[in-house]
């Protein structure tokens, strides 16, 4: 189980730095949780029995059913149960002493019953989502019994109609692949999207990773209504695609009582008169207008904010053809809508879980029908719609362009029949400008390159070209790698490890290899014989200067600037007789990737740093 902050930080970014009401936020900002349930099949092709000695079958869960075994219950992961499962990974012996292969066969819909009872045993309330993970290289169990698959059909059906999503791990038997075709098919909804099939992989790390990946949950920012016309009103929910990953915010911990306790800050506002404490009845607000203040109540300017209910949600104002979308015209990052006829029902778990009831929310049945015919038509005639965007009550609206997307599909090249899902169908919410936050831009004209200039670099451009595309779930951020990697150690009293691979990095042999004669070539084109020294353009004192500093692998590595007599001197003799601009200091700092700042003696001290560092 993992536990997430949710927020609307995503969406507050369409509100242009408009402050959020104390209220307002409170109740859009919960810690919720991730339930897991990881099931691993242990049938005899996945485990083999120790044939030397008899271990005996165990049984534990919760409905004393044969054959299943819970190893750990639902709760949130800590360090104890991290180290007992390492501990049953490298004793491979304990772990076949707990979980036996049994000789007779398992049905699949008990284990979907035991799974059910450990969700619904757990008394949390805040849970965004559930989901079991199966892991398993069976992919047609309970093979000729029609009767037992009947029913784990039917267990799976009453998952899915709890909220339980269940995610295929599929692996492949010695000498043939896994056919989700024969039975999975029929019980998990969206197969192609959940079960990677081309990724198919007996390989510990390989899987391991796919996981991780599966882990990674694309969460909600928001729900809403899509309101086409007037009574005509689908449910939708918002995606960010995009976002950047931020570290998780820390907690301040007092650490002198008998168990660590969480510190929880409080803030009172005191009079500058009297200090006395203030209520926040006592408090008010105020905007300068004319040089006079103007001043209101905390309820006035939340009212002042308020657009009326019927306004609340994505509202159609028209339509333009798609060419009259521009790039710059995206404020920020776009939002992804997509349909979804349970929008009440999901407010409700949300605001009061454990008051929610079949009968407790309304259903916008027809949600999907109404969006697709929506979104086919628009793309049909390459129309973008243009909408009025509130996400919650006390925000300003927001003009947004709703650009459609059609899914994107690829067939799997060891399975032919079998699709993949590159982009899902759904609409982009890009932020448009109102008129206040253009602003006229001044483009001075520069000298452009020579037509030989561009040919050269279009040549390294053509050499280093990525032939399988820029994927970024191939690139992960390694300050953040470092980070989690430092918690982890931390939290199971371990080492820590040294910093990850930086893949962001560039391939400096590959580059050669690729690219070398056309890099050489781009630099007699420039005119120059090392991209640290500057252009013969430059005037003749600077040229000295950068000579004199840049480092190289000939014998001036060790030297520095030179004067006229030919004396050598270091850069901060030169900088005593007055002979260093502080702007030839930047410069030199620039081409060696260095961003200098500071006055000129702490340039000076950075470049002998650099110089330090080749030595």
């Amino acid at each position: 189980m993992f536990e997430i902050e949710e927020d609307w930080d995503l969406v507050d970014e369409f509100q242009n730095g408009d402050e959020v009401p104390e209220e307002s936020a409170k109740k859009t900002k919960w810690n919720s949780k991730d339930c897991t349930l990881f099931v691993i099949d242990c049938s005899p092709s996945m485990l083999e029995p120790n044939e030397n000695k008899e271990i005996p079958e165990e049984t534990k869960n919760p409905g004393n059913l044969d054959n299943i075994y819970v190893l750990q219950n639902l709760e949130s992961p800590d360090a104890t149960n991290i180290k007992l499962i390492e501990n049953l990974v490298n004793n491979f012996d304990k772990l076949r002493s707990t979980v036996t292969p049994s000789k007779t066969e398992l049905p699949l819909g008990n284990v979907f019953w035991a799974c059910s009872s450990v969700l619904s045993s757990w008394s949390g309330i805040n849970v965004s989502s559930k989901k079991i993970m199966l892991i398993t290289n069976e992919d047609n169990p309970n093979r000729g019994n029609g009767v037992l698959q009947k029913a784990a059909k039917t267990r799976a059906k009453d998952l899915y109609d709890a909220q339980v999503e269940i995610e295929l791990i599929n692996l492949d038997k010695q000498g043939g692949k896994f056919n989700s075709s024969l039975f999975y098919k029929d019980i998990l909804p969206d197969l192609e999207e959940n079960c990677d099939i081309s990724q198919t992989s007996n390989h510990f790390e390989k899987l391991l990773t796919r996981i991780k990946r599966k882990e990674a949950r694309c969460r909600s920012v928001f729900t809403t209504l899509l309101k086409i016309t007037n009574g005509l009103e689908i449910g939708i929910r918002g995606y960010a695609l995009v976002g950047n990953q931020q570290k998780g915010s820390y907690r301040l911990v007092y650490m002198k009582s008998e168990t660590p306790q969480q510190v929880k800050a409080i803030t009172h506002w005191l009079c500058a008169d009297t200090t006395q404490i203030l209520q926040q009845s006592d408090l008010k607000f105020y905007y300068e207008y004319g040089g006079d203040k103007v001043v209101f109540t905390k309820e006035e300017i939340v009212n002042m904010k308020k657009f009326g209910e019927p306004a609340l949600g994505l509202q159609i104002l028209g339509f333009k053809p798609r060419d009259r979308l521009k790039f710059h015209q995206n404020m920020t990052h776009s939002l992804f809508i997509y349909p979804d006829e349970t929008v009440g029902l999901l407010n409700l778990a949300f605001l009061q879980p454990c008051m929610l009831t079949v009968f407790d929310y309304k259903q916008y049945t027809g949600s999907t029908s109404v969006f697709t015919a929506f979104l086919l038509k628009m793309c049909e005639m390459d129309q973008v719609a243009i909408c009025s965007f509130i996400p919650r009550k006390n925000t300003a609206p927001r003009l947004v362009a709703m650009l459609p997307q059609v899914e994107d599909i690829f067939v799997y090249l060891e399975f032919k029949d079998e699709l993949g899902q590159k982009a899902p169908p759904g609409f982009h919410l890009i932020p448009l400008p109102f008129a206040d936050d253009l602003r006229p831009v001044s483009v001075k004209s520069e000298e452009r390159a020579s037509e030989s200039d561009i040919d050269a670099a279009k040549q390294i451009v053509s050499k280093l070209l990525i032939k399988q595309g820029f994927h970024p779930k191939n690139y992960s951020n390694p300050a953040l790698q470092r980070h989690y990697m430092s918690l982890q150690a931390i939290a199971l009293e371990r080492d820590i490890e040294e910093a990850p691979i930086d893949c962001t990095l560039p391939d400096v042999h590959m580059i050669h290899e690729e690219a070398g004669d056309a890099v050489q070539m781009f630099k007699q084109a420039l005119g120059v014989d090392d991209f640290n020294e500057p252009p013969q353009s430059l005037p003749p004192k600077r040229r000295v200067i950068f000579k004199g500093l840049a480092p190289n692998n000939s014998e001036k590595q060790n030297k520095r600037a030179k004067t006229d007599g030919g004396d050598s001197q270091s850069v901060e003799s030169l900088y005593q007789q007055g002979k260093l601009l502080k702007t030839d200091l930047l410069e030199y700092l620039e081409s060696i990737g260095i961003h200098g700042k500071g006055t000129k003696p702490q340039l000076i001290e950075q470049i002998e740093n650099y110089f330090k560092l080749l030595e």
